[in-house]
């Protein structure tokens, strides 16, 4: 941090700013990333590639843009709290979406939505771990005063979480462990 009130006060709006952001580009992320059909009539690009090239950056630049938000001690609680708070949601959102969405777990048919809680519940704990480690990573830089360093690191190990949250997704939902052989 800067000693300058000046200093104090872009660190402030900086860390401010960080709190505002990383909600809006997490959800936006997820929107976008579940249904690009939302904008696909904005913007010429395939499916795809609006979920790779759109929704994926925002995914995992809310995590350092959330880690600003330590730029300023007395913003940082505030950071803490709307970390957990994400984490939380994030965990029940995936739980949710599980149970609302799969019909198979393993070789067997899914004929209550509760069945789906232990996985759903598994992989959604995965996203969250992986969203606060991401958060945790920027927050030094943030505190040193080097917001870009923040971001990138929490970027990366966001980017680090989604390869560990996609390992989940395999290992609880394997695709071809039920598939029939062809003789």
């Amino acid at each position: 941090m800067t000693a300058s009130p000046r200093g104090f006060a872009m660190d402030r709006r900086l860390a401010v700013s960080g709190l505002v952001l990383a909600p809006v580009l997490l959800l936006a992320g997820l929107v976008i990333g579940l249904a690009p059909s939302t904008i696909e009539g904005f913007i010429p690009l395939e499916r795809g590639w609006i979920q790779g090239a759109l929704a994926g950056p925002m995914l995992l630049l809310a995590p350092g843009a959330l880690s600003l938000a330590w730029s300023d001690v007395r913003v940082a609680q505030s950071g803490a709290w709307l970390s957990a708070v994400i984490a939380i949601l994030l965990a029940v959102g995936v739980a949710g979406w599980v149970a609302a969405s799969v019909s198979q777990i393993g070789c067997q048919p899914v004929t209550d939505p509760i069945q789906t809680l232990p996985v759903g519940s598994i992989w959604g704990a995965v996203a969250a771990v992986g969203f606060v480690l991401a958060v945790r990573a920027g927050r030094h830089e943030a505190r040193s005063g080097r917001p870009h360093k923040a971001i990138a690191v929490a970027a990366g190990v966001a980017l680090v979480a989604l390869v560990a949250d996609a390992a989940a997704f395999v290992v609880l939902f394997p695709a071809l462990s039920c598939a029939a052989p062809h003789i």
